[in-house]
């Protein structure tokens, strides 16, 4: 799951961005401060990019990725497949799983 590092609306004030700021100049809309208020994750990229404009960050500065712990204590697998480049008809355009 991801989680914030920090508190967006506390960095960008300190940055000189008060909610009132943010509102006159319609940098983020209200529902979406309101998402930050709640440290809601369900904040999309482009709010992420204008945050990170505004405070000269990248995304990793202010969220981090914490893995989920399964109830039955046991770690979940990762649903992903890796693909390696160099595939597996040898095309360097297809990728071979592993």
């Amino acid at each position: 799951m991801l989680k914030y590092k920090v508190n967006i609306l506390d960095e960008l004030k300190k940055a000189g961005y008060s909610t009132y700021r943010i509102r006159k100049e319609r940098l983020i809309g209200e529902a979406t401060a309101q998402k930050l208020r709640e440290q809601s994750t369900s904040v999309n990229l482009e709010t992420m990019g204008i945050v990170c404009d505004l405070l000269q960050c990248q995304p990793g500065d202010l969220v981090e990725w914490v893995p989920n712990e399964p109830a039955d204590g046991q770690h979940p697998s990762c649903k992903h497949r890796h693909v390696e480049p160099g595939g597996s008809n040898g095309s360097p355009e297809s990728g071979v799983e592993r």
